[in-house]
């Protein structure tokens, strides 16, 4: 990611299926500062819904950090990062884009575990 986009709107969510239910409370403990969220799309990689699905370190939580991403030419892409550090990024073409960080990625965003 260019130094050059810009993180707004960065706070906290949850994921549409789960809003209203017991497991909004246990969501504080999940936080993404902007140096992390930087280092989470510098070393991300995409995948599929498929690739998620089928595995044990990926998966889906109620909790999200969510975030704009503004880059130089106006153009504007929101986000959602989950626990599992699981993204989903929407366009406004309302095309959408799931990137995931495994690893020494997920090292390097969370630190050591």
């Amino acid at each position: 990611m260019p130094a050059s986009v810009r993180i707004e709107s960065l706070g906290l969510g949850l994921s549409e299926s789960t809003k209203g239910r017991r497991e909004d409370q246990n969501c504080a403990d999940f936080v993404l500062t902007e140096p992390q969220v930087r280092a989470f799309f510098a070393q991300s990689r995409e995948v599929t819904w498929r690739e998620i699905h089928d595995s044990e370190d990926l998966g889906f939580a109620p909790c999200l950090v969510t975030g704009r991403l503004v880059f130089e030419d106006g153009q504007q892409v929101r986000f959602a990062i989950n626990p599992f550090l699981v993204a989903t990024l929407s366009y406004s073409d309302d095309s959408t884009r799931l990137l995931a960080c495994e690893g020494a990625c997920s090292q390097s965003v969370l630190g050591p575990p």
